[in-house]
């Protein structure tokens, strides 16, 4: 169950007493404050705590507090039996400390400390000054500022309701200087003038020159005015000073001098090639560590085989060129080029493209150029087999692998190769043996190309005429001449024949006269319708042996002399006996 509490709460008829006081507030240590209103009706009474006993019972109490302090006060109007209270509250903060230096006197671009007070905490600064003050920190107690002109700077501190200001007097003695171009060094190349301005719209006052000097005694201070020209050798360290009511400025500026090799043309400077060849551009040598931070690169790339940024460069260029190489060191700068002539090289064929022959035949080739780049000499290889070898259209009269070398007028090498085929004609075997026996079959033919066309004919009208390219006949008895024609489209025809000769019944006989008288001589003849090998013996001399068809016998005995003959389709012997 919840707990419940009342009160209770009476509320009298009689009018509170009517009031004002300050509200709550801030005020810097010293100052003064009124607590109540002006307006506040002296028929109440009041009693306040905190002010001083004189002011108690004052409707509008002043108090100087020196710290923070909070002013209660209860007011009755003799009416209303209660009084009516409220309170304010005052927050009392201590002025800063600050000081800024006394005035100075300065010159131009000085910086000068602005005051040398302790940071405090709890507390606001703020400078002000001329447009030209440049404050390092505007909010900085003991900034440093590098005023243009002459002028009253302020402090402002705040901090709470105190506000303190301090306030300095600065003149600023003009002068000022500054070496144009504003850099701390400029590099040129040696034997090159450089021209050093002290910039006109800074150097002040106006109407004071200033004075050019050198760290090597080069240049003396005598040398006066806004500009000067110089021309050194070496590095060196300008100066140039200027003085204005015990200012002075100086500025400097380092000049470093660069320099190149003495020689860097490029060699050859105009030159030409043959497409396809290389050429090697250099130019002469120089000692390195005098130019340690020398650099170079060449333009264009085209061609390029070596690394554009050596001193010297291998290029294979396909047209005729200008390359150009820019060689750097600091400020020197120096372009050298050299120019090459590119010939194209002869392109050349030789034609008919797929050249071939038959045996015995021969064909023209011709050199024909492809790029109508003029060719001035030939020279074919191997030297053998063709009519000519320095020609542009020999004639290869064999076959085989041809290779011509060509020179353009400009003696730029051009080449080319042809195979010339051979081509074989149709082949074919006829036979060597010419002799047969009636009724043998002989094989006219047993070799054959493929797709070649063998036509046969034959002086024997029963043959008449056949296309199959192996052939075999039984020919007739006698003589029959067979003849070929064999093509293959490419080869002109081959031609081709042979005698067959075929023995029938075939006669022998041995003649002569058997009878003779001792002392003389006869002759034995063997007779035959077919040739052959004859071989003579007789029956008293086992060593006698003959060889001829005609023999010359002087027996003294009766002799039997036998006559065995060999032809083609057999052996016979035949016999005589002679009675001298």
């Amino acid at each position: 169950m919840p707990s419940y509490r009342s009160i209770i709460l009476t509320v009298l008829s009689s009018p509170a007493p009517q009031f004002e006081i300050a509200a709550d507030t801030a005020i810097c240590i010293g100052a003064t404050l009124q607590l109540g209103s002006p307006n506040n009706s002296s028929d109440l009474i009041y009693t306040w705590t905190g002010v001083p006993a004189t002011l108690r019972n004052t409707p509008n109490p002043t108090v100087t507090p020196d710290s923070t302090t909070t002013y209660f006060v209860a007011v009755s109007n003799g009416i209303c039996p209660l009084v009516s209270m409220d309170s304010i509250t005052v927050q009392v903060f201590t002025r800063p400390n600050v000081q800024a230096i006394t005035d100075t006197l300065i010159c131009q671009g000085s910086p000068v400390q602005m005051s040398f007070s302790e940071i405090e905490a709890n507390t606001r600064y703020l400078w002000n000054g001329p447009n030209s003050a440049n404050f390092a920190n505007d909010t900085l107690v003991s900034t440093l500022a590098t005023p243009q002109v002459s002028g009253i700077f302020t402090l402002t501190a705040t901090r709470g309701a105190c506000e303190v200001r301090e306030e300095v007097e600065i003149e600023v003695i003009e002068i000022g200087l500054a070496i144009f171009p504003d850099t701390n060094l400029i590099r040129i190349c040696k034997g090159l003038d450089t021209l050093l301005i002290a910039d006109p719209t800074i150097t002040r006052p106006l109407g004071v020159l200033p004075r050019w000097y050198s760290n090597d005694g080069a240049l003396s201070d005598t040398v006066v005015g806004l500009q000067v020209t110089l021309t050194p050798t070496r590095q060196t360290t300008y100066y140039v000073e200027i003085e204005n009511q015990g200012c002075k400025l100086i500025d400097s500026i380092l000049v470093i001098v660069d320099s190149l090799p003495l020689d860097l043309s490029i060699m050859p400077s105009d030159t030409m090639i043959c497409e396809g060849n290389y050429v090697q551009l250099i130019s002469l040598t120089y000692e390195p560590f005098e130019f340690p931070s020398i650099d170079f690169l060449w333009e264009p790339s085209n061609g390029q085989q070596t690394p554009d940024s050596l001193y010297n460069l291998i290029v294979t260029p396909d047209t005729t060129i200008v390359y150009k190489r820019t060689t750097t060191n600091g400020a020197c700068v120096q372009v050298d080029s050299a120019i090459i002539n590119v010939n194209p090289l002869p392109e050349v064929a030789i034609r008919p493209v797929d050249p071939a022959i038959c045996d015995g035949q021969s064909i023209q080739l011709n050199v024909v150029s492809l790029n109508d780049v003029p060719v001035s000499s030939y020279m074919w290889m191997p030297m053998s087999g063709l009519s000519c070898t320095d020609c542009a259209n020999p004639i290869a009269l064999v076959a085989g692998s041809y290779n011509v070398q060509v020179m353009s007028n400009q003696d730029c090498p051009g080449a080319a190769a042809v195979f010339v085929e051979a081509l074989e004609s149709p082949i074919f075997q006829l036979p060597n043996q010419t002799f047969y026996c009636e009724g043998d079959t002989v094989v006219l033919n047993d070799v054959f190309s493929q797709g070649a066309t063998y036509t046969w004919t034959a002086t024997d009208p029963t043959f008449g005429t056949r296309t199959e390219p192996l052939q075999t006949v039984v020919p007739p008895v006698g003589v029959t001449i067979y003849r070929l024609i064999a093509s293959n489209g490419s080869c002109p025809p081959v031609n081709g024949e042979v005698a067959i000769t075929v023995l029938g019944d075939a006669s022998f006989s041995i003649n002569g006269e058997p009878d003779y008288c001792i002392g003389e001589s006869t002759i034995l003849s063997f007779e035959s319708s077919v040739s052959g090998n004859i071989t003579w013996t007789n029956n008293t001399n086992p060593n006698f042996s003959a060889n001829t068809l005609d023999i010359i016998v002087r027996d003294t005995a009766i002799t039997t002399y036998t006559a065995t003959f060999e032809y083609a389709c057999g052996l016979v012997e035949r016999t005589i006996t002679v009675n001298p």
